[in-house]
């Protein structure tokens, strides 16, 4: 079954004293790249589209690292989140409509694995 993965790291960290928990370190590896990873390893995933606050792109693939977008190739997709998380789930399902998969998984990038 083909899916694709929309990973919400769109929020303000406000309960974590706004320092973005996605982009700590674990293991030695940011946070958000062990959710990213573990999707991007499956065959049948199609994509998967980060979804990040306005202006959060940059951060985002710096947190990944050149060497997983550069693997991931066109399969990962970043979108605009919203005000609330429904607004960024929306986002990232947008994002997919080129992709056309049968399922969407929708997954916080704060809590790997």
């Amino acid at each position: 079954m083909r899916f694709a993965a929309v990973i919400a790291a769109a929020g303000k960290s406000v309960r974590f004293g706004g320092d973005k928990k996605e982009y700590r370190l674990l293991d030695g590896v940011q946070v958000i790249s062990h959710s990213v990873q573990r999707f991007l390893e499956c065959r049948d995933c199609a994509a998967v589209v980060v979804v990040v606050p306005p202006d959060g792109e940059a951060a985002a693939r710096t947190a990944l690292g050149q060497s997983l977008l550069t693997r991931a190739g066109p399969r990962i997709m970043f979108a605009e989140g919203g005000a609330h998380r429904a607004d960024s789930v929306k986002a990232g399902l947008m994002a997919l409509r080129s992709v056309d998969p049968e399922l969407v998984l929708v997954h916080d990038a704060a809590r790997p694995w």
